[in-house]
C-alpha cells in the first residue's frame, strides 16, 4: 500500500520507439510515442529535429560581375516559367537612389529601365529575384549576369532515375526531359514528346542505356541524345527489372491480355526477346492462375506478387518456380521495396517485411493509418528503402495524390509520421559529391522535383521542420492512484529558439505548457530556471531545467509533447523527469 503524499518520480529517457496508434496506453512500451514527426535519433535517449525538402525545378544562380564598380547584387527565387532565360541586370542611373534595367535575353531587349534599387529582394518576373545590399555607391554601366533554368511543366511527375552520375531523367506532362546536374538545367530530350501523363513509370539503366516502360507507353530507350522505341518487344511490357545475378531484362505484368506472364530477355541484350536467342516467357502459378500484380528480384530469384500470395521463380531459362509459404499478395507494385536483405511491400492486411525466410506484418502499431487508404489509390502508394528506414508515402483520400509519409525504423521496430510529403515517383543514387541522394517527384501538379537526400552525412535539405514528440499516458508506476504533479525537470541541450513542453493530464482533462529558451552562455544553457549543468559521458554539457506545475495538475496519468519549430541547430533532449506525490485512489 502507498501511503498518500509519498513522492514518486517518472523518467522519460528513451524517446527512440515509434508511435503505436494501436495498443492500449499502459500495453506501450516506454519509448512508444502517440505522436512522432520529424524527429530522429542521434544518441541513445536523445532526439533531434530533421530538416525539409530541397526543390530542384527552376534554378536560378550563377551571377557573374561585369565592371569596375560596386559588387552587391545576389539572385535567388525559383524561375516558374518553363523557358531558361539569361539574366542581365545593368546600372542605368547614378541619383539617389540608383536605378537600373534588367533583361531576359542577355540584354538584347530590355524588360524595364530606371526601375529605383530598393532595399530586400526584389521580385523580376516568374519568381525570379535579386537583392542590391546598397541602393547608392554603383557606377553606371556595371552590370550582373546570371542563369534562371527552366523547370518542369505543371503536372505531376511520373518518372524519375538517375541516367548517369550528371544527369537525371524527369518525366513530367507527357514529356521526357533531362537534367544536367552541373548546371541545374532541365532540356526536353528527342522524341520524349506524347508519353502517358498519367502512368508512372518503370525504369533501368544498363551498359549507358536507360530503359523505361509504363502499360500505356511501353518500352522505351534513351541512349544520351533521344528516345527510340525497341522493335523486339512484347507488347505486354508494363514493368521492368535486371535481375542482378543474370543481365536480363524481365518485363510484363497485369495486362490486359496476359495477365500472369512474364517475358525475360536474352543475356546481355535488353532488346532481345527472341526465344532463339535464349529469351523466352514464362506463366508466372499457371496460365488461368491470379494476375500477376508486381515482381521484384530478391536473391538469386525473382519474387512475383500475385493478388493473393506470391511465387519465387529462378533458373531462366530453364524456368523454376515454387509457391512461397505465408506470402501476402501485393496491391500496390510501387511500394516493394528492398535493401539491408530485407523487402517490404503493402498487402492487403498491411504492410509486410520479407527478410528471406518469412513475411511478417510490421503495420498493426498503424493498422488505422493503413486502413484508410481508400482502395482507388492503393496502385498509387509509394516506398523506398534508405539508412534503415522503409518510407511509405501515400493518401488517405484528404487529397487525389501523395501527401502522407509514414517511415518504418528496421533498428528500432517503429514507426513515423513525416507529414506533407508530396512524392509520387523516386529515384536513388549517388551524385558526384554527395551521399546517398534521394529525389522525389511531385504527386501534384506543379511539376516539381524535390531532393530529400543529398549531403555527406545524410541529413535532409532545406529549412528545419517543425518537430513534434508526444509520449504514451504515464501512471508513473502507480496505475488506479490520483496524483498531484508538482515539477518536471527537463535534460537538454540547444542554442537556437524555444523548446516547448506541453503537458496534459487524463487526456486532455487539464493542460498547460512550459517553454524552455534554448541559449548558449559560454558553452553553457542558463536561464533563470537553470537547476545545475553537467557533463554527460563522451556527450557535450546539458543543463536540466526546473518546471513548476499549477496546484491544480491532479490526475491519474500525464503525458508530455515536445514541439521546436525554430530554424537552425536541433535541440537534443537527453531525459523528462516528473515529480508529484500519491494523494489517493
Amino acid at each position: 500500500m502507498v501511503e498518500n503524499q509519498q513522492k514518486f518520480y517518472k523518467r522519460i529517457s528513451d524517446f527512440g520507439g515509434g508511435v503505436d496508434l494501436k495498443a492500449d496506453d499502459d500495453e506501450m512500451p516506454d519509448r512508444n510515442a502517440r505522436i512522432k514527426q520529424n524527429w530522429r535519433n542521434t544518441t541513445a535517449g536523445a532526439l533531434e529535429k530533421i530538416l525539409g525538402l530541397g526543390r530542384l525545378a527552376g534554378r536560378v544562380a550563377g551571377e557573374a560581375f561585369g565592371g569596375g564598380g560596386l559588387d552587391d547584387l545576389t539572385s535567388s527565387g525559383t524561375n516558374s516559367a518553363h523557358e531558361t532565360f539569361d539574366i542581365k541586370i545593368e546600372i542605368d542611373g547614378v541619383g539617389s537612389p540608383n536605378t537600373y534595367k534588367w533583361s531576359l535575353d542577355d540584354g538584347v531587349t530590355w524588360e524595364a529601365e530606371g526601375v529605383a534599387i530598393v532595399s530586400g529582394a526584389v521580385e523580376l518576373i516568374y519568381g525570379i529575384k535579386i537583392t542590391f545590399d546598397a541602393t547608392t555607391g554603383h557606377t553606371s554601366g556595371d552590370d550582373w549576369t546570371f542563369k534562371a533554368y527552366q523547370g518542369l511543366d505543371d503536372a505531376k511527375v511520373t518518372g524519375l532515375h538517375r541516367h548517369s552520375s550528371t544527369k537525371l531523367i524527369g518525366i513530367c506532362n507527357g514529356n521526357a526531359y533531362v537534367r544536367d546536374e552541373s548546371t541545374g538545367e532541365w532540356s526536353l530530350i528527342t522524341g520524349g514528346t506524347t508519353l502517358s501523363v498519367t502512368k508512372r513509370c518503370s525504369f533501368l539503366t544498363y551498359k549507358g542505356n536507360t530503359y523505361f516502360t509504363n502499360p500505356t507507353d511501353g518500352l522505351k530507350k534513351y541512349d544520351s541524345s533521344q528516345i527510340t522505341t525497341p522493335g523486339d518487344v512484347p507488347d505486354e511490357n508494363c514493368a521492368i527489372i535486371k535481375h542482378d545475378n543474370k543481365n536480363r531484362c524481365h518485363a510484363g505484368c497485369e495486362t490486359s491480355t496476359e495477365t500472369t506472364r512474364e517475358f525475360f530477355s536474352a543475356l546481355e541484350d535488353f532488346e532481345d526477346y527472341s526465344t532463339t536467342d535464349d529469351a523466352g516467357w514464362h506463366d508466372v502459378g499457371g496460365r488461368q492462375s491470379a494476375k500477376t500484380k508486381a515482381f521484384e528480384p530478391y536473391g538469386n530469384a525473382i519474387v512475383f506478387f500475385k493478388e493473393r500470395g506470391a511465387f519465387r521463380v529462378w533458373d531462366f531459362p530453364d524456368t523454376r518456380e515454387e509457391m512461397m509459404l505465408g506470402a501476402p499478395g501485393c496491391v500496390s507494385p510501387f511500394s516493394i521495396a528492398q535493401g539491408d536483405g530485407l523487402m517490404f511491400h503493402l498487402a492487403a492486411e498491411g504492410v509486410y517485411m520479407f527478410d528471406g525466410t518469412k513475411f511478417s506484418l510490421i503495420s498493426e502499431q498503424i493498422e488505422s493509418v493503413i486502413k484508410a487508404i481508400p482502395s482507388t489509390y492503393c496502385k498509387d502508394v509509394l516506398g523506398v528503402y534508405k539508412d534503415h528506414k522503409y518510407y511509405l508515402f501515400f493518401t488517405d483520400g484528404a487529397y487525389a495524390y501523395n501527401y502522407k509519409c509514414w517511415v518504418y525504423d528496421t533498428l528500432q521496430g517503429g514507426w513515423e509520421e513525416q507529414p506533407d510529403r508530396y512524392i509520387n515517383c523516386l529515384s536513388h543514387w549517388i551524385g558526384t559529391g554527395d551521399s546517398g541522394e534521394l529525389y522525389g517527384g511531385s504527386s501534384k501538379a506543379d511539376g516539381v522535383i524535390y531532393r530529400l537526400d543529398y549531403s555527406s552525412d545524410g541529413s535532409h535539405d532545406g529549412a528545419n521542420l517543425i518537430a513534434k514528440y508526444k509520449s504514451k499516458n504515464h501512471h508513473c508506476d502507480l496505475p488506479n492512484w490520483t496524483k498531484g504533479f508538482d515539477k518536471l525537470f527537463v535534460e537538454c541541450l540547444g542554442s537556437v529558439g524555444t523548446l516547448e513542453i506541453r503537458w496534459e493530464i487524463d487526456k486532455a482533462k487539464k493542460r498547460g505548457a512550459f517553454a524552455v529558451p534554448l541559449t548558449v552562455t559560454g558553452g553553457f544553457m542558463l536561464d533563470t530556471d537553470s537547476l545545475d549543468t553537467g557533463v554527460l559521458l563522451d556527450l557535450p554539457p546539458f543543463a536540466v531545467y526546473e518546471k513548476i506545475f499549477p496546484l491544480d495538475a491532479i490526475g491519474k496519468v500525464i503525458n508530455i509533447k515536445l514541439y521546436h519549430a525554430d530554424t537552425g541547430e536541433s535541440p537534443v533532449i537527453n531525459s523528462i523527469e516528473i515529480e508529484g506525490r500519491a494523494l489517493y485512489k
